[in-house]
């Protein structure tokens, strides 16, 4: 036991534990290395695809393989460390907000997929799998997540930067949404941009086939959209406001500092773990600023059993969407395979 190293930082810690839970074991320090304990290249792959969902970004295949030369796979501490050079150098290489989820699929209706907060567009590459056969998919993220740039504070800057992206990388984007209209989409935070988004361009004159709003969560009075579920009875908020406020008098710091790493988002280059915090952090503010009174004509919103609790607050809308369940949490629908193919069925209208 003396040997084991823990984790030195929060990426190795997340490393550690995303392969403790695909091998089995325990414990699993930094300086092991997964082939010598028995993973496969399919363990890998597995590993990659959580990664990417918990850090919310891609990660190449390459971060995870023998350098060339070598013959070894790296260790866990080894591959944090390229994670983190590999943040690095996309941080301070200028990139799009946008990724093509399927290529070759130019033929095909656009599907305009908007992500959540502190990710990419890799949140949505299942559901864009099963959509492939239907839509050309395209999603769009958070402007200074993934290179260095200043972020949007409202939904409608959001919404305004995305379709400016949109013109700027699709091919004959207007031309395309003449033809045939387009379908928008959106999970948790970047369900409030779709709606917007809809609203946009139906003032543009490319009004949406579909508007698909899946597991957001609507701000109330007193109640942060990221604790809701906590406090679901605004009496309930109001006796914890107090309790809040002593806690945050005790650590004024802390706030402090959180403060300065959201309003320095996307300009200064953070940790990997830390850069999804703080844009997470970000957006939650703007979705407790955004109160909606309506969503456009014939919006779908996908609620999971997490957030069952949200229906009766999408109801008091005018015009209401039309509301559809489907179980899991709230991360089901894009990357549990019991859910995505029956959330794709809903958005293509099976």
């Amino acid at each position: 036991m003396s040997e084991i190293q823990p984790a030195q930082t929060p990426l190795e810690n997340t490393l550690i534990l995303a392969w403790e839970k695909q091998l089995g074991i325990t414990p699993i320090c930094r300086t092991d290395r997964p082939e010598d304990l028995g993973a496969t290249s399919l363990d890998v792959e597995s590993v990659i695809i959580h990664l990417q969902h918990a850090l919310g970004r891609d990660l190449p295949l390459e971060l995870f393989a023998p350098l060339a030369g070598e013959s070894e796979a790296p260790r866990i501490h080894e591959v944090a460390q390229r994670i983190e050079q590999h943040s690095k150098e996309s941080f301070t290489t200028s990139s799009p907000t946008c990724t093509h989820l399927t290529p070759g699929n130019d033929d095909k209706p656009l599907a305009l997929l908007f992500v959540g907060a502190g990710a990419t567009g890799v949140c949505y590459r299942m559901l864009a799998r099963e959509l492939s056969g239907s839509f050309d998919c395209w999603a769009f993220h958070a402007h200074g997540f993934l290179s260095r740039g200043i972020p949007d504070w409202t939904v409608r800057a959001h919404v305004k930067r995305h379709l400016t992206s949109a013109r700027e990388h699709i091919p004959q984007f207007e031309q395309r949404l003449r033809t045939t209209p387009a379908t928008v989409i959106g999970h948790s935070f970047g369900g409030y941009i779709a709606i917007f988004a809809s609203f946009a361009l139906e003032e543009q004159g490319f009004s949406p086939k579909r508007t698909v709003i899946l597991d957001s969560v609507m701000a109330r009075d007193g109640v942060s959209v990221a604790d809701f579920k906590t406090h679901p009875h605004p009496q309930e908020a109001e006796k914890t406001q107090s309790k809040k406020r002593f806690s945050k008098i005790r650590s004024v710091v802390k706030q402090l500092r959180t403060h300065v790493h959201i309003y320095t988002a996307g300009i200064i280059m953070r940790d990997v773990q830390t850069q999804q915090h703080i844009f997470w952090e970000q957006a939650v503010r703007i979705q407790n600023r955004t109160r909606l009174s309506g969503v456009p004509a014939g919006s779908i919103v996908v609620i999971t059993d997490d957030n069952k609790i949200q229906q009766p607050l999408w109801e008091k809308l005018d015009p209401a969407p039309q509301i559809v369940h489907v179980g899991g949490d709230h991360l089901s629908v894009l990357r549990d395979m019991r859910y995505v193919p029956q959330v794709a069925s809903i958005i293509t209208g099976d």
